[in-house]
């Protein structure tokens, strides 16, 4: 692979890694905050959706640079699949607002 190619693929990797766990941070944040949240409700959700937005990109350069070609290819399927999921709940959620 030549390295042009294998850049690109280690950076879609990491994009799509870290929308995904960005996408399941908010989520988490969501399960966690109680009915009385009020006004720092906001604010939780987007500390969980940026922590998950930084290990997905920690764990994406981390992954990139271990895993084979082969490996990285299907990972990075899977991942780009994952977020495309998200992305399309999202904007479900946003459109029945």
């Amino acid at each position: 692979m030549n390295e042009k190619a294998g850049f690109l693929l280690r950076t879609f990797f990491t994009i799509f890694l870290s929308i995904s766990l960005s996408a399941f941070g908010g989520y988490l944040g969501r399960l966690t905050l109680s009915s009385s949240a009020g006004f720092e409700g906001g604010a939780v959700i987007f500390w969980y959706v940026t922590g998950g937005f930084i290990a997905g990109i920690i764990s994406g350069i981390i992954f990139s640079g271990k895993l084979s070609r082969r490996s990285l290819i299907s990972a990075t399927v899977i991942a780009g699949l994952t977020a495309a999921v998200a992305a399309g709940i999202l904007l479900n959620r946003l459109n029945n607002l």
